[in-house]
């Protein structure tokens, strides 16, 4: 989902990582709570005292956003949805999970974790605001712990809207699995009511900017557009499962396809199968087995006047697990596995045999027609 993020630290074995969007937002936030809601709030300090403030209470936002994203992924690494990752972005913190909850129940658990320990931080936080002796003792110590109180209650709130994907959305979505026992219309249902509330969220946005509220009725704006984007793109990933379920790989792979032996030079791999087929991967064979791949990219790290003494063998990419499956897997892990690999096309192998290939743009043209065709079971 970020793949410009950068991992900063581990914590119980999960990535922490951050996205340059994160860094833009709180550089925007520090500026703004110093140049404007501290002195406003704690007049008759001194410039240098405000942009300390700012610079605390945006580390100590950006510490909380990973708490509570720390609370959902142990939460489901309890009920066996591990958490690879944990990315702060432009809109707040997400959790990469591995796989979807096995069951409803434990779904609402981790749905309603990190909501829980943004409360259990708000009241943490108004705590040491007080013990350390208020406002007018330290004012700037207790005005940060004051802001990051009332910051944690909000995220809390916040993230209990019931918008799909967000905490609420997925908490909504337990419900109604649980009650109709059908893990994928609770997720159209949950994502229709996201989109909504999306577009809702939108719709307020415009109408602050059009009052005067620029900044805000702006940011209202982006948000409201990510959870409708996120909750369509859940809703039609819905669709495409439902769509694809008991399909297996073979049921869309190209059988027999050009393959290129690894004894054969670039100057005729070029001649003879990239520019006759204009394939951006070729099964590389030897001895009638598949060894790797190779395309353009390997093509081009060759000198041209090397192509004729070159063998495809010695340039290949040697074959992975990420660029096969097998032919009785099912079609959405194919699918899954050329979006999240950034591939166009997957070998089918069996008992290191090549079958054939499975190739993204026909899944997708596909997916297509029979999207059109079949009507969603809970409108789109």
């Amino acid at each position: 989902m970020f793949s410009s993020s950068f991992l900063l630290f581990k914590l119980f074995g999960i990535e922490i990582r951050i996205n340059p969007g994160w860094a833009v937002i709180a550089a925007l936030i520090a500026w703004s709570l110093a140049q404007g809601t501290f002195p406003e709030l704690y007049a008759g300090l001194e410039t240098q005292s405000y942009w300390a403030m700012a610079l605390a209470a945006v580390v100590g936002l950006g510490i909380s956003i990973v708490i509570h994203e720390l609370a959902h992924s142990l939460v489901g690494a309890r009920f066996g949805t591990p958490v690879s990752s944990i990315t702060l972005f432009m809109f707040g913190g997400v959790a990469a999970l591995e796989q979807e909850p096995k069951a409803p129940i434990p779904e609402l658990l981790m749905a309603l974790a990190g909501p829980a320990m943004s409360l259990v931080l708000s009241g943490l936080f108004f705590s040491a605001s007080i013990a350390v002796g208020g406002i007018d003792q330290l004012p700037v110590l207790a005005g940060v712990l004051h802001y990051l109180a009332l910051l944690n209650l909000v995220l809390a709130i916040f993230n209990l809207v019931p918008a799909f994907p967000m905490d609420g959305g997925r908490a909504l979505r337990a419900t109604i699995w649980a009650a109709t026992g059908d893990i994928r219309m609770a997720t159209m249902r949950a994502s229709q009511v996201g989109k909504y509330i999306g577009t809702g969220f939108m719709l307020a946005g415009l109408l602050g900017v059009l009052t005067g509220n620029l900044l805000a009725g702006i940011w209202w704006v982006l948000i409201g557009g990510f959870i409708r984007a996120s909750a369509i793109g859940a809703f039609l990933n819905t669709r495409i499962e439902t769509v694809l379920d008991g399909l297996p790989v073979a049921r869309f792979m190209t059988p027999a396809p050009d393959t290129v032996s690894s004894d054969v030079t670039l100057a005729d791999f070029v001649e003879n199968h990239l520019y006759k087929f204009g394939h951006d991967m070729f099964p590389v064979l030897t001895a009638g087995k598949p060894v790797g791949t190779i395309g353009l990219g390997e093509v081009r790290m060759v000198p041209r006047d090397a192509w004729p003494q070159t063998l495809t063998g010695n340039v290949m990419t040697p074959l992975t697990p990420v660029k096969t499956i097998s032919a009785d897997e099912p079609a959405m892990n194919a699918l899954i596995q050329m979006q999240k690999n950034g591939l166009n096309r997957l070998l089918v192998i069996d008992h290191e045999t090549l079958l054939g290939v499975i190739v993204l743009k026909d899944l997708m043209d596909l997916l297509s027609m029979k999207l059109a065709l079949e009507p969603a079971s809970g409108g789109a």
